[in-house]
């Protein structure tokens, strides 16, 4: 009997979410993340861009901006990673953003989670935790 209670806690422990530091070192991803580009430029050195869907039926999404520095044993580590707070409570599902080399920038498309209005945004990653976002 002390055997199966014994099981069952080891079931339950083993069946709650990780938190984000667990996630990491146990190499899962956020299942929030949706869409993973990266570049690099002159001035911005090495980045990504992380597109995270939050919300079930009205989704709406987040966008993460992080510049990679190389790391040990030929890694890469996030040096720097910053909200794109434009978008923040915006409620606007954003679609995969398209990284153009020749501009150094990422062209975002999003569509409003309710009035379906389309956006278009062009985001230029500059030097670590600064960018400039246009709204076209």
């Amino acid at each position: 009997m002390h055997m199966r209670t014994g099981f069952f806690l080891m079931m339950v422990l083993a069946s709650l979410p990780l938190s984000a530091g667990e996630k990491q070192a146990s190499g899962l991803l956020d299942p929030d993340i949706s869409y993973v580009v990266s570049g690099y430029g002159e001035a911005s050195g090495q980045f990504r861009v992380v597109v995270m869907n939050v919300g079930w039926e009205h989704v709406s999404s987040r966008l993460r901006l992080e510049w990679l520095a190389e790391g040990p044993a030929q890694t890469w580590i996030v040096q720097k990673s910053v909200a794109v707070a434009e978008f923040d409570g915006r409620m606007l599902s954003i679609g995969v953003p398209v990284w153009v080399p020749e501009q150094s920038q990422i062209i975002i498309n999003a569509t409003h989670t309710y009035s379906s209005e389309e956006y278009k945004f062009t985001l230029t990653p500059l030097a670590s935790g600064q960018y400039e976002l246009k709204s076209e």
